[in-house]
Order: C-alpha cells, then structure tokens, then sequence
C-alpha cells in the first residue's frame, strides 16, 4: 500500500475508535456519581450568574398551580388538575463541585450544576387514585435547562406499573411538562410480554388565587 494512503488509513481508524469511546457514541453510559457542597459553601464563581437565575426560578415554583393533564382521548384522565409543589429554598440546594473518581464511569462535566428537591401532588376529578398522591421532586439545574423528575407510587392501582413525571424549563424560564403512566406488563397469545403506557403533557396554566 502507498505510504500516504496508509497514513489516511491510520487516521480514518484512529478517527473512528476515539468515537466510539466518546459517551455520546455509546448506548448507554453512566455518570460519575456527583460530589455536592452546601450551596453557601460551593466555591466562588462555580455557579454562574445563569444558574443562580435558573436556581431561584425553580425556588419560586412553590404553591398551587391551575393545570391541565393533557392525555389521549381515550384516556379517564385527562382533565383540569391542580398542581401543588413545594421546592427547597437557594440554602437547602446543593452544587456538584466534582465526581467521585473511584467509581467506574464517566465524568459527564456537571460541576456547577445546582441539586434540589422537593415534592409535588395532583389534584383533580378525573385522576381517580392518583388525585392527592405526593411524589418527591428531583430537580437538576444547569445553565440552560433545568431538568424536574418525580414519581408516583402506583399502588393505589393494581394495573400500573409506574407513574413518573417531568417538569423542565429552559433559560425562557417557560415551564413544561409530562405525565407518564406505564401499565404492568401481560403477556400476549404468543407468550411474549406487552406493556402499554401513555404520555400525558402537563400544562401550568397559573396559580391559584
């Protein structure tokens, strides 16, 4: 082989093996698990002025909220709801100041990033055993978006098999959200297992008065 074209070979390959190890590339990864800190006591200008923003948004979420859940047609739930959340306050929240580096996995670059919590329920006539259930709010906020999960313990019905949520705002400081509700799983005709499950949007419409 010519010596410029094996060169180019070289490259190409090389090109492709540092892809495939990168973590987008990967069909699966798992971060590092974080190292937090007391919001007061996080290093000075780890958390950006845009984070601050986003941290306080999120603080200010708190309270009552007109909501819509938003299911397909056919589904009983789909309806006027009311939307209480209650959020940590900017001194109960922590920052990632690092990763634990004696774990196996990636450093997905989340220093800076705020952590809070807090918890969420939804009230309303059409979601049957769900109406008044608490789920615990796992908020993740960067300088772009911030990212809310919860969930539902689905015990009040003996046919789901979970309940989990998303709420999400980006730097337009514009809420929206997602309802899942996953059945159990039945197994079909030919012995294979079936689950179905639907995704119903939440919509804030504004707070109560």
């Amino acid at each position: 082989m010519h010596l410029g074209l094996l060169f180019l070979s070289l490259v190409v390959l090389l090109g492709l093996s540092a892809e495939a190890c990168s973590p987008e590339m990967q069909p699966a990864f798992v971060c590092l698990p974080d190292v937090t800190a007391a919001y007061s006591e996080a290093p000075a200008n780890l958390v950006s002025a845009e984070v601050q923003t986003m941290a306080a948004f999120y603080a200010s979420l708190g309270g009552e909220w007109n909501g819509e859940l938003q299911c397909p047609p056919d589904s009983p739930m789909t309806g006027s709801v009311t939307v209480s959340i209650e959020t940590d306050a900017i001194n109960q929240m922590k920052v990632v100041v690092g990763v634990d580096k004696r774990q196996i996995g990636v450093d997905c670059g989340d220093e800076g990033m705020v952590l809070a919590g807090g918890q969420i329920s939804l009230s309303g006539s059409s979601l049957g055993g769900l109406s008044g259930e608490t789920g615990s709010l796992d908020a993740r906020i960067g300088e772009r978006l911030a990212k809310i999960q919860f969930s539902f313990d689905p015990s009040f019905d003996p046919g789901l098999a979970a309940v989990e949520g998303l709420l999400m705002f980006y730097s337009d400081l514009v809420v929206s959200g997602v309802v899942t509700i996953a059945q159990q799983p039945t197994k079909t005709s030919d012995g294979m297992s079936h689950q179905v499950g639907v995704n119903c949007p939440l919509v804030l419409l504004g707070r109560k008065v």
